[in-house]
């Protein structure tokens, strides 16, 4: 990824007692400008809605004025000590990048991308549990959301050291010659875009690590018109009447401030996209995982497409619409001719509605373990009855995603495990 925007922030850690915390448990800290640095391994790309199946218990509480903090955890691929979390508690939400069991040198790295932003933190401190962190804060947050700040702006971070009486959590400690955190931004962004468009995720790594990267509606099932089940990307729907003008808003679930992404005002289509390429992302991944599980590939629907894309121009935002059908929603990578991105090179949005959700299929019964809104893109994505989809993608300053329709998918379709491959694999396939 070449970058055109790079930011370094240093955080500087003094060795204090835990009474030397501030009220919300973190340590003081000062700022100098230092060189970003390699990251760890593959980053983590981290969907704009947050499954809360891989949510861990509520912990606290924490710090003075904090009763709960809630974590979900992406860890990347290749090495388990490095992971990105969006945070939740009373104070406020953020996001983090960690490392575990961090070397006795300190010089432990880790990034992840969220919405096109890609994060290196180095760890030069280590806590006495072996674990360590920094969390970005507020300001940061929203900038990594896409809402209308530059991200030039990105100038702050802290380390989030919390009392020691929290079995939660343990107190940051500096070991050794220990005492530097860095953390830069980097960001991939064409010269003709605005300083407030923030592109979708950019990288093929898995949002929960495996180890390697809308809106179905049914006219002939209408006892399922209101079917809205959430996933990790946005609710698969299932309507038989859904009107462009009347579609219901799927906001992210879990965090307030992920609701930044969503409620930005809506603008005109801002960059030039590669129409064949997007294109041919999407059929080639939709094909490759159904392919894996021994389903048939489908076709581009062009006449479909012309209108999904036409309702992804007005940028209506983090929302289904457009065209009635089975749909799915997920953030867009953008890539193409109009980038420095390849989109062959890019994991697109196929992965992102299949990669958690296949893990709850059953596919002994055909059906979802739970809810079958933890299923919902998955089984639109690989349902053998669907033979054509159609697509549209929005580049936009209140952000980037894409809507697919698929024609015609089943709730529960007969569909054989993974098969030749390992899931692995399959990720990596997709950009080759």
């Amino acid at each position: 990824m070449k970058p055109c925007t790079v930011l370094a922030t240093a955080l500087v850690l003094s060795e204090l007692a835990v009474t030397s915390v501030d009220a919300h448990g973190r340590l003081p800290y000062t700022y100098a400008p230092v060189p970003s640095i390699n990251s760890c391994d593959t980053p983590v790309a981290v969907s704009s809605a947050v499954p809360t199946s891989v949510s861990q218990p509520t912990r606290g509480p924490s710090a003075a004025g904090v009763t709960k903090h809630v974590t979900w955890n992406f860890f990347t691929s290749g090495s388990p000590d490095c992971f990105a979390s969006l945070t939740k508690d009373d104070l406020n939400s953020g996001l983090f990048a960690g490392a575990e069991n961090i070397p006795a040198d300190c010089g432990k790295t880790a990034s992840f991308t969220y919405n096109g932003v890609t994060v290196t933190a180095t760890y030069a401190w280590r806590t006495t549990g072996g674990q360590g962190y920094n969390e970005l804060s507020p300001q940061a947050f929203a900038n990594l959301l896409g809402v209308q700040v530059n991200v030039a702006n990105f100038t702050r971070a802290e380390a989030l050291q919390l009392p020691i009486n929290d079995p939660g959590y343990v107190v940051g400690r500096c070991v050794g010659t220990c005492g530097i955190a860095t953390l830069a931004l980097t960001t991939s962004t064409p010269t003709s875009t605005p300083p407030s468009v923030i592109p979708g995720i950019t990288t093929p790594a898995p949002i929960v690590a495996p180890t390697g990267a809308p809106i179905a509606a049914s006219t002939t099932a209408p006892e399922t018109s209101a079917v809205t089940p959430a996933s990790t990307t946005t609710t698969p729907l299932i309507e038989s009447t859904l009107a462009p003008t009347t579609s219901r808003p799927i906001t992210p679930p879990v965090t307030a401030s992920l609701q930044l992404a969503t409620t930005a005002a809506p603008t005109t289509l801002i960059l030039p996209i590669s129409a064949n390429a997007v294109r041919d992302q999407l059929i080639s991944q939709h094909n490759k995982i159904r392919g894996a599980h021994g389903v048939g590939p489908v076709t581009w629907d062009d006449a479909l497409a012309s209108k999904m894309q036409a309702w992804a121009n007005s940028c209506p935002g983090f929302k289904h619409g457009g065209p009635t059908g089975w749909q799915n929603l997920a953030t867009h990578t953008p890539c193409g001719t109009s980038t420095t991105r390849a989109c062959d090179k890019v994991v697109g949005a196929s992965w992102l509605w299949y990669d958690e959700e296949e893990t709850f299929w059953n596919y002994g019964s055909n059906t979802c373990n739970g809810d079958w809104a933890k299923c919902g893109h998955f089984s639109n994505l690989i349902s053998p009855d669907v033979k054509s989809i159609a697509c549209g993608w929005s580049q936009c300053a209140n952000g980037n995603y894409v809507w697919c329709n698929y024609n015609t998918p089943v709730k529960n379709p007969k569909v054989s495990p993974i098969r030749g491959i390992t899931k692995p694999q399959l990720l990596a396939s997709l950009v080759v």
